[in-house]
């Protein structure tokens, strides 16, 4: 997938399909879609040499414009930065903000519409937070607050 000009310009369509691997771990993919074209993926076979496994717990979809510190940033430190701070405005940081970097934000994420499919009777496909092979209603309950 080539990123061009215009998907700064245009709205596109994005896609994630999970199949969720076995119990044992074994089994499952996660593939990424842009526009309808393959753009990556990973199979479980794949993950056997790291000892990984797709994942098989129900999950839930976050989408934000966060920025790591790792993405775009002097590496290796410049010489006489401390490299612990990177807040856009703040004059003690901008050693370590490579330059311009901050007149990207502030910036938006624009999201038209999210749909959510799930298979019909596929056992590894299960809803809730606390289902019967992730039981984790207790540790919400004592974890309320983080909720």
């Amino acid at each position: 997938m080539h990123i061009s000009e215009d998907y700064y310009k245009n709205h596109h369509t994005y896609r994630v399909e999970w199949e969720p691997s076995d119990l044992d771990g074994s089994g499952g993919y996660i593939k990424w879609f842009a526009d309808g074209e393959l753009v990556s993926a990973i199979y479980a076979d794949s993950l056997g040499i790291s000892g990984a496994q797709i994942p098989n717990e129900p999950m839930y979809i976050l989408m934000n414009t966060a920025v790591a510190s790792s993405w775009g940033f002097p590496a290796p430190c410049p010489e006489g930065c401390d490299c612990e701070c990177y807040e856009c405005g703040n004059p003690d940081c901008a050693c370590a903000l490579p330059q311009g970097y901050c007149d990207n934000f502030p910036a938006n994420f624009e999201v038209d519409y999210v749909r959510v499919w799930q298979a019909v009777n596929e056992t590894k496909h299960t809803l809730g937070c606390s289902t019967k092979d992730r039981p984790s209603e207790l540790f919400i309950k004592g974890h309320s607050k983080r909720y």
